[in-house]
């Protein structure tokens, strides 16, 4: 799915460098009035080429018209052809055909409302896919722009110090301290502070008069250890420069993430006499990271890990136990009648139950375990490294199962309504990685079936009939049950 993204948008991209026009701002008028009317001509024709025009269909080849239109001539150009194509469907394809009046007007006026809702939605869609596209090539061209001036204004600084003596630290500060977006801080050689520019006090809330003089160790969040400065340095001073990213502290108290680059400023003798950083605030961009990171891999209803994080710890599992020889267990889990709370009180409620639910069983097991919603009311309980033995791991899960049972079956309170609800539960045992993950999750939601026909508010373990599998024996659940009530 990464690939192909990757691979549509460079194509996107060599299609709008090829032909510029395509996603400039500024049409021209007339262009992208005669690309509307062409472009709904040709699907007025294609529609009626395919069927009478008593068949309907009229907006599955208008639709795909506006899209066009919107892609190539603006947003512009895809409301100017929503507009035709509600001509084209009042006027030709409502009855009796190919007349205007009022009664064909009250006929279409639904279908055709649907349509330009569409249309608008879709052209100002692309438009904003265009806008932002702009302004990332934009802000492209600004990163660029400054990492020029950094290496000019480097370079303009070697050679002040190559010239000069009395005055040329004075010009190279002159030079260091061009105000740019990005924070500067400028240290002698022994790394004390010497000075700093305007956006460096917009970002670390510091004035100049209270780090002149200090190492820059002041700005430090503690989060990189000693190890990874005197890495820092190593390269610094074999290379000349460092570039990466560090966690720093604001004078407020903020811990926050910025990117950082170090040159050292060497005169003719090759030794260093200042150096020189850049960095910028990067918060937002990590921020919008972790975002991405979470619609990927957690669900947002309940903030669980969701199937696919839950397949890859999976099978890391499986290979952990297959080198710790450790059993663990899958909990599927499905809470009875949930279908029926959703009919009867409504989604909001189904989805505070879901919640309150994610919350119960997350209080029953391990931080190291995973708990995660499967989908719909389905949930999925990974126990990992519970024993060796595979009857005490039986013992131990059942005793697990039933405390998550008997959570989950206590009356749950949903805003003013009182509702009573239990899960059924199927485990299966696993012990090295012999079995696939999508074997040993079936196997767990054929044993909570088997619970769920053994009347529900139940624990089922798979292949209890099977010496080979764990085997939890009645009497010995009857106890465990006594045990976690």
């Amino acid at each position: 799915m990464e690939a192909s993204t990757t691979t549509t948008y460079r194509l996107w991209s060599r299609i709008t460098d090829r032909f510029p026009f395509i996603i400039q701002k500024k049409h021209c008028s007339i262009h992208r009035y005669l690309l509307a009317s062409v472009l709904m001509g040709l699907a007025l024709l294609v529609r009626l080429a395919i069927a009478p025009v008593s068949a309907g269909l009229q907006y599955v080849t208008f639709f795909p018209a506006v899209t066009l239109a919107a892609i190539i001539g603006g947003y512009r150009a895809g409301l100017l052809t929503t507009i035709i194509g509600l001509a084209f469907a009042t006027y030709i394809f409502t009855p009796p055909y190919y007349s205007i009046s009022m009664e064909v007007l009250q006929i279409s006026f639904w279908s055709n409302m649907v349509f330009l809702i569409d249309g608008a939605i879709v052209s100002f869609s692309i438009e904003a896919m265009h806008r932002y596209r702009r302004q990332y090539v934009k802000e492209l061209k600004e990163v660029k722009s400054s990492e020029k001036l950094v290496m000019a204004l480097n370079k303009e600084l070697a050679e002040h110090i190559a010239e000069r003596k009395q005055n040329e630290e004075q010009l190279r500060v002159a030079a260091a301290a061009f105000e740019t977006h990005d924070a500067i801080m400028i240290t002698d050689a022994n790394a004390n502070i010497i000075r700093v520019n305007q956006a460096f006090t917009n970002i670390t809330g510091y004035s100049p008069e209270e780090v002149l003089g200090k190492n820059p160790r002041i700005l430090s969040a503690g989060r990189q250890d000693k190890a990874f400065y005197a890495a820092m340095w190593q390269q610094l001073l074999n290379t000349g420069s460092w570039t990466g990213e560090v966690w720093d502290r604001r004078k407020s108290g903020q811990i926050y993430p910025k990117w950082l680059t170090i040159t050292a400023v060497i005169d003719a003798q090759g030794k260093v006499t200042e150096y020189v950083a850049f960095f910028s605030d990067i918060t937002a961009r990590k921020q919008a990271e972790e975002e991405i990171h979470n619609l990927a891999f957690y669900d947002a209803l309940t903030g669980l890990p969701n199937r696919r994080l839950l397949l890859d710890r999976f099978r890391q599992a499986l290979s952990v136990s297959a080198r710790s020889n450790h059993y663990g267990a899958v909990l599927f889990l499905d809470m009875d009648r949930f279908k029926t709370l959703n009919d009867t009180l409504g989604h909001d409620h189904g989805d505070l139950l879901l919640i309150e639910v994610a919350q119960r069983i997350q209080s029953c097991v391990r931080e190291v375990d995973t708990v995660a919603r499967f989908g719909g009311d389905e949930f999925v309980v990974l126990l990992e490294d519970v024993d060796t033995s595979a009857e005490q791991a039986s013992q131990k899960v059942a005793l697990i199962a039933e405390k998550i049972r008997a959570a989950l079956a206590v009356p749950y309170q949903l805003n003013d309504h009182e509702h009573h609800s239990s899960p059924s539960i199927g485990v299966c045992l696993y012990c090295g990685n012999e079995k696939s993950v999508d074997t040993l999750l079936k196997h767990a939601d054929l044993a909570m079936y088997q619970a769920k026909d053994s009347g529900r508010n139940a624990v089922r373990f798979h292949g209890a009939k099977n010496s080979s599998d764990s085997i939890v024996s009645s009497q010995d659940f009857v106890n465990i049950r006594s045990a976690a009530v």
